[in-house]
């Protein structure tokens, strides 16, 4: 096993990478670290695999002016940290898209703002077994954007001790689509704003509130959960619609 560390300074975003060559297959793992305001995706850098995103409290992802996800891992196994700020504008531009990612784990200690329809705070897609964690701050505004999202996975753990404020129509706090297994845990906030939105919804999902659930809104609802026979929910906190 052989390491190597080396520092690269790219425009505004300072990032340190190291090095590590996975055992006889040879997979790469790359660690970066942003610690500065970057207007690129990963702060220009691909996270294909094995490796670890860090964007620290004094880092920051701004895509608004390109319409692109401001972290987006595929690959398997990596690991995303942030300590920062992100900022995305336009549809579909979304925090953090973790896809074909499997055994992943992501964290959100800091703030995610999204503005768009369909521009997701957190979006776990096509990757199997991930950990999602919300500490920190999301908010999410346009129509049918998801504060997290969790669809074609299995057995997520989705972990909110934070907050999740989303503002649209049929908008969701914690959204979990065509999945099994998952298991959705809330003891922060989740604010929701718009007609027919849910702060929790999902179709085969263990649900465990002890935190504050509000919905505001036309037909909107606290936990909304489709036809099937495996969805179990505990509530120990608060719900207000």
């Amino acid at each position: 096993m052989s390491k190597s560390f080396h520092t690269l300074a790219i425009g505004l975003s300072f990032v340190s990478a190291s090095i590590l060559f996975m055992g006889s297959q040879g997979v790469l793992a790359v660690d970066f670290t942003v610690s500065a305001p970057s207007t690129d995706t990963n702060g220009g850098h691909v996270i294909d695999g094995f490796d670890t995103l860090t964007v620290t409290k004094d880092g920051s992802i701004d895509t608004s002016t390109g319409f692109q996800h401001a972290i987006h891992s595929t690959g398997g196994n990596n690991t995303i940290v942030m300590d920062g700020s992100i900022t995305t504008t336009g549809g579909d531009a979304a925090g953090i898209v973790n896809d074909a990612s499997d055994n992943a784990a992501v964290t959100n200690n800091g703030i995610i703002e999204t503005e768009g329809d369909f521009s997701n705070g957190i979006m776990n897609s096509d990757s199997q077994y991930a950990s999602i964690t919300n500490a920190g701050s999301i908010g999410t505004a346009g129509e049918l954007s998801v504060g997290i999202g969790n669809i074609f996975s299995t057995g997520a753990l989705i972990t909110n001790t934070g907050s999740i404020e989303t503002a649209g129509e049929l908008a969701a706090g914690i959204q979990d689509a065509f999945s099994t297994g998952s298991m959705i845990t809330n003891s922060g906030t989740i604010l929701t704003r718009g007609d027919f939105s849910m702060a929790l919804e999902t179709n085969a999902t263990s649900i465990i509130n002890s935190g504050t659930i509000t919905t505001e809104g036309a037909g909107s609802h606290a936990i909304s959960i489709g036809v099937t026979p495996v969805s179990s929910v505990l509530n120990t906190g608060s719900i207000r619609t």
